[in-house]
């Protein structure tokens, strides 16, 4: 905001800084909850795993967890657990070099005042993501009735956030989630 400032002094322009933004992987399906295709021995990469018969996992919209956006991000802001990247927004600087790593584009750039997120970015049927990953949105509808349509709405079978509208402030729509796929950051 300091350089905004500088800039905006010395072309007589308003200074306008940007909102904060940091990165969000929209996917919950750790080892634990997502179902596996194959084991994959190859090189530790996602863009690598995912052209070799799409990956590991059954989901063909979850995060492979070979930590190419870990290693793309020069803050140390994401880790892999249980096989799924984690952005800790703390740390998140919000320079976007992971997104241009994740073949399958599960990281999002979103506003750090938004605070309640849908961690699932599959547009599978409800009953085919059941199958698959118990952590993936179902596409009930549930959040997006008890939200009243304001900043969430369905995507075909998907819940999603609009991050152009004001922050989620239902936060009842996180423990309404039956497969709790919803989260809230700190």
């Amino acid at each position: 905001s300091d350089v905004v400032d500088v800039i905006a002094l010395l072309t007589g322009q308003e200074a306008n800084a940007p909102e904060p933004v940091m990165a969000y992987v929209k996917c919950g399906g750790t080892h634990s909850v997502a179902k596996r295709r194959s084991q994959y021995n190859g090189v530790t990469d996602c863009s690598v795993a995912n052209m070799v018969a799409g990956g590991w996992k059954e989901c063909q919209y979850g995060c492979l967890g070979f930590g190419s956006c870990a290693r793309a991000c020069a803050y140390g802001a994401i880790s892999i657990q249980d096989g799924l990247a984690i952005v800790d927004p703390k740390v998140c600087v919000g320079c976007g070099m992971c997104v241009t790593k994740c073949p399958r584009d599960l990281i999002v750039m979103v506003p750090t005042a938004h605070k309640i997120h849908v961690r699932c970015s599959s547009f599978e049927k409800g009953a085919v993501i059941r199958k698959l990953c118990s952590k993936g949105c179902i596409g009930c509808g549930m959040c997006v009735k008890m939200e009243g349509g304001v900043s969430m709405m369905m995507n075909g079978t998907l819940a999603v956030v609009d991050y152009t509208k004001p922050p989620v402030a239902v936060e009842g729509v996180v423990d309404k989630c039956p497969v709790k796929c919803i989260e809230k950051l700190s």
